[in-house]
C-alpha cells in the first residue's frame, strides 16, 4: 500500500520541512509557519499531519443566538467532506483569546470520531490529561478550567493562527515547533527536498563531531549544507 502524503510528511519535524520549503523558494521565508505564541499541551509533540478545518469562535461574551459552540451539526457534515486525516483549526475572535476553552475532552472525542488528529487554537483548552491519554494532541496558546461562553461564530471560512493564514482544507503539519502549512501542489517536492535537508544535516553533525574537523574544511561542509 502506498504511503499516503501525510504519512510522509509526519516522518520530519517543521524544522526540516521549513528548511526543505526555504530551499524550494515557492514562498518568502519569512511565511508559512506559526508566529511565537503556539505551544504544545500533550505529552507526545510528535509531528501531526492533515487537511485544516476551520472554524471560529468567541468566549468572552455569551452567543446572541443561545447555541452551544458545539450544537452546528452543519460543521459536522462540512468536516466529512475534507480528506482525511484532518486537523480541527479554531481562532478565538475575542479581544484577548483564550478567556474560555475551545475545546476539552467533549470536543476532542468528537473530532476523533471524525477523524482528526489535532486541535491548533491562538485560544485556550483544557482537560489536557484526559485529552492526552486519548492520544489527541492539543495545540494553544493557553490551558484554562472552564469554556465560559464558547460558541461558534463561522466555519469553513479562512482563519490566522499566530499570524499563520490557513483555509479550509489546507495541508498542515504541527509539532512542538509550531504550525506550518505545506502547498499541496508541492507537497511531493517539499517531502522529497526534506529528505535531503535531512540527510546534509546529518552529515554535518557527522563531520563536528568526528576526527576530521578541522577549520580549513569548515566553510567548504557549510557550502554543501548550504547555509
Amino acid at each position: 500500500m502506498q504511503e499516503s502524503i501525510t504519512d510522509t510528511l509526519r516522518g520530519y519535524d517543521t524544522c526540516t520541512l521549513a528548511d526543505a520549503l526555504a530551499k524550494l523558494n515557492l514562498q518568502a521565508h519569512s511565511q508559512g509557519y506559526s508566529g511565537p505564541g503556539l505551544h504544545c499541551f500533550t505529552s507526545s509533540c510528535s509531528p501531526v499531519a492533515g487537511y485544516a478545518a476551520t472554524a471560529r469562535i468567541r468566549a468572552a461574551d455569551a452567543p446572541v443566538t443561545g447555541h452551544h459552540f458545539f450544537r452546528h451539526s452543519e460543521w459536522w457534515s462540512r468536516i466529512e467532506t475534507l480528506p482525511e486525516p484532518r486537523i480541527v483549526v479554531i481562532e478565538d475572535m475575542d479581544r484577548e483569546p483564550g478567556s474560555g476553552a475551545c475545546l476539552g475532552q467533549v470536543g476532542a472525542a468528537l473530532f476523533q470520531a471524525l477523524k482528526c488528529v489535532a486541535a491548533v487554537t491562538n485560544g485556550a483548552v483544557r482537560d489536557v490529561d484526559t485529552v492526552d491519554s486519548m492520544g489527541f494532541a492539543l495545540f494553544a496558546a493557553h490551558v484554562t478550567p472552564s469554556r465560559a461562553y464558547a460558541h461558534m461564530i463561522d466555519h469553513g471560512q479562512p482563519v490566522e493562527i499566530f499570524a499563520l493564514p490557513i483555509h479550509s482544507g489546507d495541508l498542515l503539519v504541527a509539532d512542538r515547533h509550531g504550525l506550518i502549512a505545506i502547498p499541496l501542489e508541492h507537497a511531493s517536492e517539499v517531502c522529497a527536498r526534506a529528505a535531503e535537508v535531512r540527510s546534509q544535516k546529518k552529515k554535518f553533525i557527522d563531520f563536528c563531531r568526528s576526527p576530521r574537523f578541522s577549520l580549513d574544511d569548515l566553510d567548504p561542509q557549510l557550502k554543501e549544507l548550504q547555509i
